[in-house]
């Protein structure tokens, strides 16, 4: 820009200034439309980013499936499995990883009761989501090994840290009492790591015992769709449901794999990308 444009852009300025200030009442609606605006779209944006584009800190989330039933009438049935079903599917050739999870209600006890969340983990489940723990460490498959006693630790939840422990730095390494039984504390979460709500990550094993269940969580292989697992496992989930019938729908079923985010998309989606283009018309 030469020096004529840039006289004549001062000059624009001055008299957008002065036409401003002659108008003191329309300047001050108008910057306060505009500040309400901007803001407003900043903040469905933020929830648009956290819903929609950026909702999980977990590696490889983009392939990680839950499994569901679905009928005529019972679109989304939520499966659980035994664990010998779990080692059966993890035998599959197109997934790559898979962990069990479970939650339960617990007390921490002593001075201060409080009642809390606990998921009960896989041992290789925090390798599995692959998000390092902001504090010492996460659960491994030793906490959990074959043929012995879980071993007595736990991770934290980064909201109960914050809650509980004001956010110590120093809490690795100490202990805390859940239900009167005593856990080392070997790291706490990452503020993003949340799966299952968890106050406390505990470890679990799985157990033979077919009245005792678990929900599951699968990485399938770089490549593999969903049509392509779902058509795999059919005849295996077919095979779960004559073993187990009461954990699976009465009527005829399809496998449905679904993605960690797609249950909140079809929900929502379209409701947020609605409001988030709304709010852009204030600007």
């Amino acid at each position: 820009m030469g020096g004529r444009g840039i006289q004549s852009l001062i000059q624009d300025l001055r008299f957008g200034f002065r036409q401003l200030t002659k108008s003191p009442g329309f300047t001050l609606t108008a910057i306060i439309s505009l500040a309400l605006g901007i803001g407003a779209t900043s903040a469905v944006f933020s929830v648009v980013h956290a819903v929609l584009l950026d909702p999980y800190p977990y590696a490889n989330s983009n392939r990680m499936v839950h499994f569901l039933a679905s009928t005529k009438t019972v679109p989304d049935w939520w499966i659980v499995f035994t664990g010998p079903q779990f080692q059966k599917l993890r035998e599959s050739t197109l997934v790559e990883d898979m962990a069990a999870f479970e939650g339960e209600s617990t007390t921490t006890t002593g001075e201060l009761p409080e009642d809390l969340h606990a998921t009960l983990v896989t041992g290789n489940a925090f390798n599995f989501f692959g998000v390092p723990p902001l504090l010492g460490r996460g659960l491994v498959p030793s906490d959990a090994p074959e043929g012995a006693d879980l071993e007595p630790v736990a991770v934290l939840g980064y909201k109960f840290w914050q809650r509980h422990y004001n956010g110590e730095r120093d809490v690795v390494g100490k202990t805390i009492q859940l239900a009167h039984k005593t856990y080392a504390i070997v790291g706490v979460a990452q503020p993003r790591f949340t799966w299952n709500d968890g106050d406390v990550y505990l470890p679990t094993k799985l157990s033979a015992d077919p009245s005792r269940t678990i929900a599951i969580i699968t990485r399938l292989k770089l490549g593999v769709t969903h049509a392509a697992i779902d058509a795999q496992l059919q005849p295996v989930f077919a095979e779960f449901a004559k073993e187990a019938p009461r954990y699976f729908p009465p009527d005829d079923f399809r496998v449905t794999a679904r993605g960690l985010n797609e249950h909140f998309v079809r929900r929502l989606g379209p409701t947020l990308y609605l409001l988030l283009g709304s709010v852009a018309l204030l600007c």
